[in-house]
Parts: structure tokens; sequence; C-alpha cells
């Protein structure tokens, strides 16, 4: 059965993650931290801020926090407060996480070459131009302005619910609070 071109991304990313997980396995490392890994080695100084990796990676700050705690945990990265008030964190690869980068490098090598086997350079090259008007024409429809007609409003709902705070997540609705309620006093009198 002849699948979708969605189908055929998805399963390409997640057998290039299993993939990569396993070989770093060894290590004690991820594909996330692989990828914060070649980030820093690629920035003069080998030097980011946190802030930097959230735009980058388009993740949030709890996310990019947490990779980063484990990566320092296991001393591939040091990190500091810039300012006095935390507000601004500098990162900087540490030697095991020079180390590990080059066996990134490897692990991308060897996936790069299993996934091109057969394909001719004019056909690398056009396969990437394609994947990079994907990657382009997904970040236009994502950064439309919300006040655009031509932007679907379930998109918009969608990305709401996923920034919504806590706190206005965690209201109930006063019929669901009572049944709760009524249960608790059903157990208890049992």
């Amino acid at each position: 059965m002849k699948q979708d071109l969605g189908f055929y991304l998805k399963r390409i990313d997640e057998s290039l993650y299993k993939m990569a997980n396993e070989n770093f396995k060894a290590v004690g490392m991820t594909m996330a931290q692989a990828k914060v890994l070649n980030f820093l080695h690629s920035k003069p100084g080998k030097t980011a801020t946190q802030k930097e990796m959230e735009i980058f990676f388009e993740v949030s700050h709890p996310t990019i926090s947490g990779i980063l705690k484990r990566m320092e945990q296991k001393g591939m990265i040091t990190t500091k407060f810039l300012h006095e008030g935390r507000t601004s964190k500098q990162v900087t690869l540490a030697a095991k996480g020079e180390k590990n980068f080059l066996l990134a490098e490897q692990q991308k090598n060897a996936s790069k070459k299993i996934l091109l086997k057969g394909f001719t350079k004019a056909e690398t090259e056009q396969l990437e131009t394609m994947l990079q008007r994907l990657y382009i024409n997904l970040r236009n429809e994502i950064e439309k302005p919300a006040d655009n007609p031509q932007k679907k409003t379930s998109s918009a709902k969608t990305s709401d619910k996923v920034n919504t705070p806590k706190k206005t997540a965690a209201k109930k609705p006063a019929g669901k609070t009572k049944t709760a309620e009524s249960n608790r006093r059903k157990k208890t009198a049992k």
C-alpha cells in the first residue's frame, strides 16, 4: 500500500533516532544531546546561551533546561549564569562533550551513507533542496500572524492548548468537581 509523504518522513525520523540512540547508549548519550553538542561545536568558543538553543531547536525553556542539566551532570558541558539575576545561562562544550561530539559525527556520517545509498550526487543535492523547501513551507505557515484569514483556526487552537499555563489547564468545570467530591464521599462511607 502506498503511503503519503508524511508517513515516510515520520518513519525516517523515527528510524534515525532509534539507530542513533542505540549507538549512543554505550557512552550514555542521546540523539538530542548529540544535537546540542553539534550546535555548540559550531559556535565561536564552543559556547552559546541557553536562549539561543531554545530558538535554534524550537523547543521550550523546560525542554532545553532538562537536556542541559543531564549533559552537565555527565560532564559534557559546563554552564554559568551571565547576570546576577540568573536570567541568561551560558553553555560551553567540555572535554568529554568534545569527545562525544566526534562520536556523534561518526554516527551522522554513517547514517547519511545508509540513507543516500544508491543516490547520485545530483539526486542528493536535489533531495536536500526539496527537503529545505518543505521545511520553509511549514515554517512560513506556522509563523503566519494569527489575524491572517488564510490560517486555519484549528491550528491556532492546538497551539493555544500546548502553551496554556498550568493554572488555566488545572481549572475544572463545576460538574466534574461535584462528581469527584461525590465519589470521595461514597468511598469514605464504605
